[in-house]
């Protein structure tokens, strides 16, 4: 994840949503942009690996980035625009599609950005993606 947001972000951090309040610089935050396609707002969710034993969770901590639309799931531009805002250009980042017992659907029209906060993720040749 990036170690600072650009202005840019920094603007369209949510300060009124109380359960989101976040003060800039923090590295996890509510954010609403605008898609570079249509203009329709994405909803933004940050959070950076340095909260998950903070909040509970086992493990290798992750950065995670969720990406929302009221009116139907983001696209493949607007999910390349929220990584290109929030991780730098030579991270990888995953979307999982977990087993289907594993599925947890809280919200229809939500996607997902995953990347361990520490070791990297493998990845096929490059030929092959």
């Amino acid at each position: 994840m990036r170690k600072t947001f650009s202005k840019e972000v920094e603007k369209a951090r949510e300060r009124l949503d109380q359960r989101f309040r976040t003060e800039p610089g923090d590295k996890f935050g509510l954010f609403r942009l605008a898609s570079p396609t249509t203009g329709a707002t994405l909803r933004v969710i940050v959070g950076g690996g340095e909260a998950w034993a903070k909040e509970g969770m086992e493990g290798e901590p992750w950065d995670h980035v969720s990406v929302s639309r009221i009116d139907k799931c983001p696209t493949w531009e607007e999910m390349c625009f929220v990584k290109s805002l929030f991780f730098d250009d030579e991270e990888c980042v995953v979307q999982y599609h977990p087993p289907k017992s594993s599925y947890v659907n809280n919200h229809p029209n939500v996607l997902h950005l995953w990347k361990p906060s520490v070791t990297q993720i493998p990845m096929p040749p490059k030929m092959c993606v």
